[in-house]
């Protein structure tokens, strides 16, 4: 009896454990120049204004232009989808008006301008 309970519930976790895996890679070439474009115009409509400055520049918070090797597509994934919370450092939860795909474009951008000259 015990073994007829407990069988679909590990299957149903390990189920879902793969679909959150997937969310954590993303869906298409991160250097994609459309995926950059869309991820740029979310940008501009939505963390530009007054938090992170025109083109990643910082205004109120980390700069992203010019980062280079220290940008963590992973990390700014997790980061946009949880946000965060510090001393002083607050980022907004994103991971409820955006999808992981749209999360991912917004990477996109975000890498793209690390790799540019400051």
């Amino acid at each position: 009896m015990l073994r007829k309970t407990i069988l679909p519930v590990v299957l149903c976790l390990a189920a879902l454990s793969g679909v959150a895996r997937a969310e954590d890679k993303p869906p298409f070439d991160l250097s994609d120049p459309h995926r950059i474009e869309t991820g740029r115009l979310r940008f501009n409509g939505s963390c530009a204004g007054y938090c992170h400055g025109f083109e990643g520049m910082g205004g109120n918070a980390p700069s992203f232009k010019g980062r280079g090797d220290d940008f963590d597509p992973d990390y700014a994934f997790r980061t946009i989808t949880n946000g965060r919370k510090g001393s002083g450092d607050v980022m907004p939860r994103w991971g409820g008006a955006f999808t992981p795909e749209e999360i991912w474009e917004l990477v996109a951008y975000l890498e793209f301008l690390s790799k540019q000259k400051t």
